[in-house]
């Protein structure tokens, strides 16, 4: 009868192996989701608060964020509006004017 070989340095071999791979596949995932949540974070304060000065356009009655830029969309009596407005500075970019 042939000795068999000792094969327990090869099972202890694969094993560590794969509990490096399992850790090294956590740790990758890790770093990513700290990354996103930092820039994430970030851009959120990216700049301070801004006014919008409204007086007078009509009723607000929406108010879409879209990254840095802010659609508002009031409504007059002469009809409805909707603006675009820089998040960080209140500046009105871009108006759109709908009437009936």
């Amino acid at each position: 009868m042939a000795q068999q070989p000792n094969l327990f340095p090869l099972k202890l071999l694969v094993i560590s192996l794969g509990l490096v791979l399992i850790g090294g596949t956590i740790f990758v995932f890790a770093a990513i989701a700290s990354k996103a949540g930092k820039e994430a974070r970030s851009a959120s304060l990216a700049c301070a608060d801004a006014t919008i000065h409204l007086e007078g356009k009509g009723k607000i009655t929406a108010i879409a964020p879209q990254g840095d830029i802010v659609q508002v969309t009031l409504t007059a009596p002469a009809g409805a509006q909707v603006l675009s407005v820089d998040r960080c500075s209140g500046k009105i970019l871009q108006t759109l004017s709908i009437t009936p």
